[in-house]
Formats: structure tokens, sequence, C-alpha cells
């Protein structure tokens, strides 16, 4: 029994145990906390939150976004080009850079952008900055065309001036790189009213006035408005506090200013300024202008023949020469021209400068780079101001009726007097800069000639350009550049240039180029013209005429060679284009000499250019018989040409 009370007893304890256990395990719950969802109910709620992305627009397509390689966009660099730190500025305009460059048609695109982003920039107060500008807007405007960047040259222009007038120095001379692209750009529109600036109560506000204003600002000049009333400014020290590279700087950009207000520039040859109307009918002057033109191929062909005349002087300026030379009436009273005064104006500066430098430029010791260049930039500037003044004053002269002198005359020749001990410079290993220095000096000393300036030594020049063209080292940029100076010296009276002209034809018979061509079929058919009255003993000379024949008489071959080189199916395009039009020309030249009769090359002469010419037509091989010349597979016109030609010399 003992054990059968035990048992249950610990059956007993157990149980409590376990009731115990659940109790304690069960869930309490807790005062006001509401009912507790089920275990396996799920959670619906959700927070938001908001992202910010600035400069993105859902309105915009963004499919396909032009960026640069650190994926920024156009609108993210025009941000960053106002950007306080100078390096983010300089980076943003580094990738506008590199968006014109790789992407076409983004430029013409995204045009008043670009522009106008890049603009404040230009007198930015760091030199990085203005660097990165300079070249970036040297890449816009050479994909932008005149169409599309012309909208913008006013504020263009009104930013670079004021840029060209800071109150520091370096920021003016950085704005002048941007001034040698705006005149390449826009032309004559950054020039317009740049004779206002010669006037210092002008009140009319043009691009050229403040373009020249800012650039006299510089070298320290026109600050006096009574000097410069009357045009006798001199330079202040302002000018030569500068040191010589920022001088020959300001220089450069004042040469480039000048060629465009003109419209020339140092290859003159393109202009033909020294070969303009010296003809008193308006139909011989038209038909002289448009011989020879480059692409043209029907000048001469249906024009009629023109009876010989007393002579022939054709220099740019040598229309109003000739009308000059019958002037019976003398007077001093001529007004002055806006060259003119500007000559006065900076004659003591240009003046100035060349006697600081000449010594370092010419030193026996070993002459300085920079010097001969500054040298080379004030005969530069100099003579784009005298081509006009001279030019100018002869047409005011033959309007007017009168006979007077340059009023600036002395300044022409203080210059030349300045120059004449040192040029021209003979060296053995001469610079392509002092050869452009000496060629400079010998237009000048031709433009003094033909002024009135006595006292030039002219001997020493003329032997220069003798011995240019005797050694043939000139390149075909020099020797067009220096067209102008040969015929200045060929239009001397008294026949002063006929040993020039003579070593001129003698240099094209062993050497032909199509420059040299062109310049002496030009001075070979000015005595046909009926209108000119003036008498150039030189070109007509009786002891130049033989030399005159003999060049005639090389023609055919120089024909021979061009016209081979331009059928040859080995010639590049271009230059077949170019020798084509060649071989046209010197066809019209010898097809005009054919109708002259005589009127400057004896018939026996011309008569002597059908057996010459054959060989162009046909040509007779020992083993293959009869061959076609090679004027048979030239264009159709000038193959015409030179059936006109046979047909008049046979």
């Amino acid at each position: 029994m003992g054990g059968a009370k035990r048992k249950a007893a610990q059956a007993a304890d157990f149980q409590v145990c376990s009731t115990r256990e659940s109790l304690q395990q069960k869930t309490k719950k807790k005062l006001g906390k509401g009912k507790q969802s089920p275990s396996n109910a799920t959670n619906t709620s959700f927070k938001a939150k908001t992202i910010s992305l600035p400069q993105q627009s859902i309105t915009v397509d963004r499919s396909t976004p032009i960026v640069t390689r650190r994926h920024q966009t156009i609108n993210d660099l025009v941000q960053n080009s106002h950007h306080y730190s100078p390096g983010v500025r300089r980076d943003a305009i580094s990738g506008m850079l590199e968006l014109i460059i790789n992407h076409a048609g983004f430029a013409s695109a995204e045009t008043p952008t670009l522009i106008q982003s890049a603009l404040p920039l230009i007198g930015d107060s760091d030199p990085n900055v203005r660097a990165a500008v300079f070249n970036y807007l040297k890449e816009l405007l050479t994909q932008l065309k005149p169409t599309e960047s012309a909208p913008f040259a006013s504020q263009i222009l009104l930013i670079t001036t004021s840029a060209m007038s800071h109150i520091t120095m370096p920021v003016r001379l950085d704005a002048l790189r941007v001034l040698h692209l705006i005149l390449d750009a826009f032309g004559r529109t950054a020039t317009d009213g740049w004779e206002s600036a010669l006037d210092s109560e002008a009140v009319v506000d043009r691009h050229g006035q403040r373009i020249l204003q800012a650039i006299f600002a510089m070298l320290g000049v026109a600050t006096d408005a009574q000097r410069a009333r009357v045009g006798m400014s001199t330079a202040s020290r302002v000018t030569f506090d500068l040191p010589s590279d920022d001088r020959l700087r300001v220089l450069r950009a004042l040469n480039h200013f000048m060629q465009v207000a003109s419209g020339t520039s140092e290859a003159t040859s393109a202009s033909l300024w020294y070969f303009q109307s010296t003809f008193s009918e308006p139909n011989d002057r038209e038909h002289f202008e448009k011989l020879f033109r480059d692409g043209d191929t029907n000048t001469m062909s249906e024009i009629e023949l023109f009876t010989k005349s007393k002579g022939a002087p054709t220099a740019a300026l040598y229309e109003a020469l000739l009308a000059a030379s019958r002037i019976t009436q003398t007077c001093e009273d001529v007004p002055v021209t806006a060259y003119e005064r500007l000559a006065r104006m900076i004659h003591t500066l240009l003046l100035a400068t060349l006697l600081d430098s000449l010594p370092a430029a010419l030193s026996p010791d070993g002459s300085s780079p920079l010097h001969i260049e500054l040298v080379a930039e004030v005969l530069a500037v100099a003579l784009a101001l005298w081509r006009q003044v001279v030019t100018e004053h002869f047409i005011a002269c033959a309007s007017q009726g009168v006979d007077a002198t340059i009023g600036s005359i002395n300044s022409l020749e203080q210059l030349l007097v300045h120059l004449a001990p040192h040029f021209p410079v003979i060296t053995e290993q001469p610079s392509s800069t002092l050869t452009r220095v000496n060629m400079f000096y010998c237009e000048l000393v031709a433009l003094g000639a033909i002024a009135g300036v006595r006292r030039l030594p002219l001997t020493p020049t003329l032997e220069y350009l003798e011995m240019l063209l005797e050694l043939n080292t000139m390149t075909s940029i020099q020797y067009e550049a220096l067209l102008p100076t040969f015929w200045l010296f060929i239009s001397l009276p008294n026949g002063a240039g006929k040993t020039l002209l003579t070593v001129l034809l003698k240099q094209f018979n062993a050497h032909p180029t199509a420059a040299a061509f062109r310049f002496l079929a030009r001075v070979a058919i000015l005595p046909t013209y009926r209108s000119l009255e003036a008498d150039v003993s030189a070109v007509c000379d009786k002891e130049v005429q033989p030399v005159w024949d003999e060049w005639l008489l090389s023609l055919p071959r120089f024909l021979w060679r061009t016209t081979t080189h331009a059928v040859s199916p080995k010639t590049p395009v271009d230059d077949a284009q170019e020798s084509r039009t060649l071989a046209y020309h010197v066809l019209e030249f010898l097809r005009y000499v054919a109708m002259s009769g005589g009127a400057f090359f004896s018939s026996s002469v011309v008569a002597m250019l059908a057996p010459r010419l054959s060989p162009l037509f046909e040509v007779r091989h020992p083993k293959r018989g009869v061959l076609a010349g090679p004027v048979m597979r030239l264009p159709r016109d000038s193959y015409a040409l030179a059936l006109a030609l046979i047909e008049l010399l046979s």
C-alpha cells in the first residue's frame, strides 16, 4: 500500500509542475495595447523619401545626351563657367571645346549658348582661363558659318574692346589674340569707323574706333586731343615700358587691323593694288582687271583688238599719277586723308621703336630674332599706311586738278634715311624674317621714289632685287609679294628699271612660274591699250625688245609643260585644275598677241610661234607614228582656243 501512495504522490507533483510551466509560457496582455495582430499577418505600411536631381527635367528628352568624357552636358558646363574657382571655369571652357570638336553640327545647333557663355571670360583675371577661351573661340569661329556668327559680331567686339581697355596689361595683351580671330572672322565689320579714333573729340561710337583707341592706349599715342587733331602726337613712356615681346604683339595687332581696314595684305599680288585702273576708258579698265584671274577661263576670247599707244604704266596708284601728270595748276591745299593723319600720329612711335631695335636686330655678334621680328612689324605697319597715303593723295590731286606734294612726305623720307645704311641686308644664310624685312624696305623705297622723296639709294635696292632673281632662291610667296616692288621700279621715269625688267624676263626663261608669267604678260599687253597716255620707257625700250622676243618664243615650251602636267593621270586633282587654268591663260595671251598685228611684238617674231606650237597638237614618234598632243585632252574651251590660235598664226 505504501508503494502505491508514493506513486500517486509523485504523479500529482508532476502534474502541478506541468501546469505551472504552461501558465508561465502563456502571453500576458498589457493594458492599453489593444489586440495584437496574428503572427501570419502582412505588414502593408510604407515610407516615402524625396530624391533631388538638379538640372534634370521630365520635359527634356535625355535618352541620348551629348556629354563630355566627364559626363557633363552643355548646361553643366555653362553653370561651371560662372564658378568662383578658376580651375572649374577653365575646365568648363575645355569641356565646351571638347563638345564642338567631337560632335559635328553641335556648334551650329548651340551657337548662342556657346558664344555667350564664353565671352565674359575673355577678360578673366586668370591667365589659364584666358588661354582656354582663346583656343575655344579659335575653334568655334572656324566651325561657324559667317551667317551663324554675324548676329553676335557686335557683342563679341564690344566685350573684346572692353578687355583691351582692362586695367591690367596682361589682360589687354591676351585680348589682342582674340582680336586677331575677330579680324579674320568679321573683316571690315571690326574696322568700321576707325577714322573717328583719330579725333579724340569724336562722339561716334563704332567698333573700329574703339579697337584703334585701345591700341593707341597700349602704344601711348593719341592721348592729347590737340596733338591728335593736328597729327603731331608723340610716343609716351608707356610704350617703352612694355617689354619688346609685348610691343611686338601690339604692333602685330595694329598691322593686322590696318590690313583689314585697307583691304590689302603682305601678299599684295592677289589684290593687284599695283595694277589697277590706269585707263581713261572704262572698257579698257575692266578688261585689264579681268585678265588672268585664277579660275577665270573666259576673259579675252571675245575682246576686240586695241591699237598701239604711247606706253603703259599700271601701278595701283597710277591712274591718279597719270591724271596728275597732266595737271598744270599747282596747289598745296589738298585734303589730308585719314591714312596720312594716322601715319603722322604714329611716325614718332615707329621711328623710335625702329631705332631702339635695329642695333640688336643687326648686331655683328649675332642678331636677336625678337628684334628682327620687331623691325619687320614696324616696316609692315609703315608699308600698309604709305601704300594708302600715296595712292589716295594722287587720287585727290587728280580729282581737284591740282599738283601738290604729300604733306607728310618728310616722315617717309626720315624713315628711309635711317634705314638706308642698314638695308638691304645681305647675309650668307638669311632668315625668312630678314628676307621679309628686305622686301618691305624695297617696296618702301619704290613708294618713296613715286612720292617724290629725293634722297633715295635706288641703286643698292635694284641690285638687291636683281641678285634675288639671279640666285633663284625665292619661294613663290616671296616672289608674288615682290611684284608690286618690281612694277614700281619698272615704271620709274627715264627707263631706270629696264635692267630689272631684263633680269625678270631672263629669270622666267630659266625658271618659269605661273606668277611670273601672269605678271610679265600683263606688262606686255599694256602698250596695246588705246586709252593709256603715259610713257614707260623701260617697257618699250629697244634694248629690252630682244629679251621680250626671247621670252615670247619660250612660251610654247612653257605651255607644253603646263598642258602635259594638266592632262597627266598622275597629277593630283587640285594641281591638275591649276595647270588647266594656267594653260588657258597662256593660250589666250598668245591669241591676243596674234590678234595684235605687231602692236608690241613684231610680226616676224609672232610668225615663229606656229612651228613651236605644233607639237601640242600632234607628235611624230619614230616607232608609234603620229600621236595626239596634250592639247587634244584639254577641256573643250581650251581646245577651241588653241584651234583659234593656230588659225590666226597660219
